[in-house]
């Protein structure tokens, strides 16, 4: 329902806004991400009992650098994906577009891909289905493979920070760390050795996931 909404929201936005104020596809998306944000905030409030997460201050730290981290990552590798099978075309630069790309875009798609259809498929299948599901719908509202494979590994890692940060206000911040990075333009002509680092990066957070996951089950 709430991809349906989005796809046809961002289609009215196109149809009736582009033309008038001469919005590019960019802009058209960020419009859509912050026309939608206070409803979907609002939603995901009303269907959550709102529970204090008492973690400790040196758990909290280490769960804030490894969302610094995993941002800085996934940015890395979208940055490498983009320039190696894709043109890359700087149409981020407007207010609409950094507020939506920045901001709204990722609370809007956190909450509707990580709050709404991870809570309820985990409910459901477990945290792997979970996981599954939410890495492939959240992908394939993405359009263009390279996008398409960006989103899948991004949604994947978005998942990730939810799980092992127990608080979907990780994912949120991961995804606008990303997103930010993403509009940073010197981003594109990082060395090999940035992509070197960024792998390592990622297989340290994978390793982090699969710790607790397995600690999880034999806890069952």
């Amino acid at each position: 329902m709430y991809m349906l909404a989005h796809i046809a929201l961002n289609g009215l936005n196109a149809s009736v806004f582009a033309g008038i104020f001469q919005l590019n596809t960019t802009e058209v998306g960020a419009l859509t991400s912050c026309m939608l944000c206070p409803l979907v905030v609002y939603l995901y409030q009303k269907s959550t009992k709102r529970k204090r997460n008492h973690k400790g201050r040196v758990q909290a730290f280490n769960t804030g650098l490894q969302t610094v981290g995993i941002s800085l990552c996934l940015a890395v590798f979208t940055a490498f994906l983009t320039i190696t099978f894709a043109q890359y075309e700087k149409d981020n630069t407007s207010l609409i577009s950094l507020l939506g790309i920045v901001v709204a875009g990722p609370i809007t798609e956190e909450i509707i891909y990580r709050g709404f259809v991870f809570r309820k498929a985990n409910e459901r299948w477990g945290t792997t289905a979970a996981i599954a599901v939410s890495t492939v719908l959240f992908g394939i509202a993405h359009a263009g493979i390279v996008q398409i494979i960006a989103a899948m590994l991004a949604g994947f890692v978005f998942c990730l920070a939810l799980y092992n940060g127990e608080n979907i206000v990780w994912a949120v911040l991961a995804h606008m760390g990303t997103n930010l990075l993403l509009c940073w333009e010197p981003l594109y002509r990082l060395s090999p050795v940035s992509y070197l680092v960024g792998c390592v990066g990622f297989v340290l957070f994978i390793k982090t996931f699969i710790r607790k996951f397995r600690i999880e089950l034999e806890g069952e």
